[in-house]
């Protein structure tokens, strides 16, 4: 800085133009800052007093309610009961004789829900007496047989049977793996049926023993194939059950119509007037499904 800048006593002129201005302007400043100060503190108690009385005046009967209504829904028993599965529907045990002295059981189980299926793990009893478990599953608003085939009986065993359930897991649908509703994403691909069936009591003879025969066609009326699907066979006789067998078909093609007959070594009545013949595939599993290298 050069020399004839300063003035009197050493001090720049940029130094006394901005002495000059705080001289001006200081009790200006001063005020300012005064009146923000109290403006802050003005709208702090302001929104405090506000929040207080809104709080225990204006909100305090409906913020009351909240918890009694959280309360009321956690406990309702109807509405935890309307968003639960509901029990499975089975029928009485039926005991069938098999061959070998052996024999088998019958149960016909219903799944009255629209949107739950069950993964179940059974066995059978008949009083201290069990049998091996089963792992099988029901569809939704489904019905099916639960069976054990040849199940070596002891000689104490008596004449009442039971299932019973050692797991049983419970499924929910989920929308969006059934293209929106379950109701018709399972009328698309649940079209197999027995058609044609016929029992005869002497169809073949095997040892100089008559052996009966089932004959039927497994349809498949829809577009889907499927890997496997299980096939439960049962004769009545005067509307009760008298005997069961278990198939298994693999690779059932779209629109096919398979011939398949059963033998009954057992040696069934010739007075059968009823043959139930169900097909039982998981179409919520997509390993189920043919791809289209198989078709």
């Amino acid at each position: 800085m050069s020399v004839d800048s300063r003035i009197g006593s050493g001090f720049s002129q940029e130094e006394l133009s901005a002495a000059s201005w705080w001289v001006k302007h200081r009790l200006g400043l001063r005020r300012f800052l005064l009146a923000l100060g109290f403006t802050i503190i003005a709208l702090s108690w302001g929104y405090a007093l506000w929040t207080a009385f809104d709080s225990y005046i204006l909100s305090w009967r409906h913020d009351q309610a909240i918890p009694l209504h959280i309360l009321t829904q956690e406990l309702n028993p109807g509405a935890i009961t309307a968003l639960r599965p509901q029990a499975l529907q089975p029928s009485d045990v039926s005991i069938l004789p098999a061959s070998g002295g052996r024999k088998s059981f019958l149960v016909h189980v219903g799944n009255p829900n629209p949107n739950w299926w069950a993964e179940i793990t059974y066995h059978f009893s008949i009083g201290d007496t069990q049998t091996s478990s089963v792992h099988s599953f029901i569809l939704p608003q489904s019905q099916r047989y639960l069976t054990l085939i040849g199940w070596t009986a002891a000689p104490s065993v008596g004449a009442q049977a039971q299932i019973q359930v050692d797991n049983l897991v419970w499924h929910r649908v989920d929308p969006r793996n059934v293209e929106g509703s379950y109701t018709n994403f399972a009328n698309r691909r649940l079209q197999l049926s027995a058609i044609n069936t016929q029992y005869n009591a002497a169809q073949i003879t095997l040892n100089k023993k008559t052996i009966p025969q089932t004959n039927f066609i497994l349809q498949n009326l829809s577009a889907y194939g499927f890997t496997s699907v299980d096939l439960t066979v049962v004769l009545f006789q005067g509307g009760a059950p008298v005997d069961v067998a278990l198939l298994n078909e693999q690779n059932i093609l779209p629109g096919e119509n398979r011939p398949i007959s059963l033998n009954w070594f057992d040696g069934s009545t010739v007075d059968i007037n009823k043959t139930d013949v169900s097909a039982d595939v998981n179409i919520l599993d997509p390993s189920v499904f043919l791809s289209s290298n198989h078709l």
